[in-house]
């Protein structure tokens, strides 16, 4: 006796995890492919998560002049001390010490 299976489909009929950015059809089941700043749910494989840049040894925010990092999803931001800007180019590194005029 031949049983014929029949795979469903969950990225063409959209019954896929709405955190799932790019949807990727398995035999059974669906994956993600994700967005920069996004890793796939070791859990699930079925919905993509915020990396948190912020966290340390991630290796991204040591490389940048950053001085607070502030997490943001998909990305981050620094906040910068006194004295110093953040770059309007990067919003990711904290540029020059301004002048600090005394009168």
């Amino acid at each position: 006796m031949h049983i014929d299976i029949l795979d469903i489909n969950e990225c063409e009929d959209n019954t896929h995890h709405e955190d799932c950015h790019t949807c990727l059809n398995t035999i059974g089941s669906y994956t993600c492919r994700c967005r920069y700043g996004y890793t796939l749910d070791p859990i699930t494989k079925q919905m993509c998560i915020d990396i948190n840049e912020c966290e340390e040894g991630k290796g991204i925010v040591n490389e940048q002049d950053c001085h607070t990092c502030v997490n943001t999803i998909g990305s981050y931001t620094c906040e910068c001390n006194q004295y110093y800007e953040i770059d309007p180019d990067t919003n990711k590194t904290c540029i020059g010490e301004n002048a600090f005029v005394l009168l």
